[in-house]
């Protein structure tokens, strides 16, 4: 029917390291492989494709050739109608409180620092997820913020195995690749 093709939850990823493209891909789709992930390498190309397709969320890394975040950003709040409300997380490489700020203000609903956390992706995605995902992927225990906290002290690390060992369940081969 029409109606489960519009409770599955669409992401564009916006990112032009292919590793990181390839991290959260997977990280998403290993956490729910009924989400539907669109890759654009900038800015421009996402641009193009939001005002092509409608999608429950864009995650938009700032630093990007071509158009950067920031940049894409201001052009996708001035499309007409519900596309330029399409919902944006920024995933940005810097912790700093006024990048932060400079997000909001730009007119994205939230951020997310990189390396990411997968916990903390997961919830910035349940935020704007249609209710049928949301309702799916309640977690019965309270761990999950304890879990988040521990990665926390991890994360400044350039490379962390901790994090791919979670996305990938131990899938050696993965982490490896």
């Amino acid at each position: 029917s029409n109606q489960s093709v519009s409770d599955e939850m669409k992401i564009l990823l916006v990112e032009d390291n292919i590793i990181n493209q390839q991290l959260a891909f997977d990280t998403i789709k290993s956490w729910n492989n009924k989400i539907d992930i669109e890759l654009a390498n900038n800015g421009k190309i996402a641009l193009e494709k939001v005002q092509e397709n409608d999608y429950h969320l864009v995650l938009m890394d700032i630093q990007m050739p071509e158009m950067d975040g920031n940049e894409a950003t201001i052009a996708i709040r001035k499309l007409d109608g519900e596309k330029g409300n399409t919902p944006i997380v920024a995933m940005t490489a810097h912790a700093l409180k006024n990048e932060k700020e400079n997000c909001l203000k730009l007119g994205m609903n939230d951020y997310i620092s990189k390396p990411f956390d997968p916990e903390d992706l997961f919830e910035k995605i349940l935020r704007f997820a249609p209710e049928k995902l949301s309702n799916n992927n309640k977690k019965e225990n309270g761990s999950s913020t304890a879990k988040a906290m521990d990665i926390e002290k991890l994360s400044f690390n350039y490379f962390n195995v901790d994090n791919l060992k979670k996305i990938y369940q131990e899938n050696t081969s993965k982490i490896v690749k």
